[in-house]
């Protein structure tokens, strides 16, 4: 079991974490462009024929849901939401985008026929089982998270492929490459989980 973190702790690393993140929105529009391409095709997802609601948890300046033609029903969950992150929001008329503006474990929206993108997201939450209990709710679950990684200021959890088997069995696949350009360097633990009860 993974340990939750206080709030404290977390607002420090959130903190910390938006230090990193420094890159223009023309930088990291092309930046992002280019991972997301990689998580869409790892998990199968057509950014042009979106035909379910869609819950975005974590994605700080640069959602995903900016690379997808006409999702429906999309709501944005981000507990530090940018400048940049609003005025996406504001502009996706045709979208209907929601912003929520509170961590994932606070969120208390319709899930049962929803599908949650989880991207690089876990390192950065409370409790990751909490989330992981809340997210199952959801009718599908595509994520794409680093594992093994070190514990930083920045980065307050640690996971190891035993603990995405033991959330989402039989279902996780394993990324390890050290040479993506704009994507994950190191081990990754990504897969299409489907509730079975929706």
């Amino acid at each position: 079991m993974i340990k939750p973190i206080t709030l404290e702790r977390w607002q420090q690393a959130q903190v910390a974490e938006r230090k990193l993140h420094t890159m223009s929105l023309e930088e990291g529009i092309h930046h992002y462009r280019i991972a997301y391409g990689h998580n869409f095709r790892y998990l199968v997802i057509d950014p042009d024929q979106m035909q379910t609601g869609i819950i975005e948890i974590g994605c700080a300046d640069f959602p995903a849901l900016r690379f997808v033609r006409k999702p429906l029903y999309c709501t944005i969950v981000e507990p530090m939401p940018s400048n940049e992150l609003r005025q996406f929001v504001d502009s996706t008329g045709e979208f209907d985008v929601g912003l929520f503006e509170e961590r994932f474990e606070d969120y208390n929206g319709y899930l049962p026929d929803r599908e949650i993108w989880c991207f690089n997201v876990l390192q950065h939450v409370t409790d990751p089982e909490k989330f992981i209990v809340k997210a199952k709710q959801a009718k599908t679950i595509r994520y794409f998270e680093p594992i093994d990684t070190e514990i930083t200021h920045y980065h307050p959890h640690s996971f190891t492929k035993d603990d995405f088997d033991r959330w989402f069995p039989g279902v996780n696949k394993f990324y390890n490459e050290t040479t993506n350009e704009c994507f994950h360097n190191g081990p990754c633990c990504y897969g299409v989980w489907h509730n079975p009860n929706v």
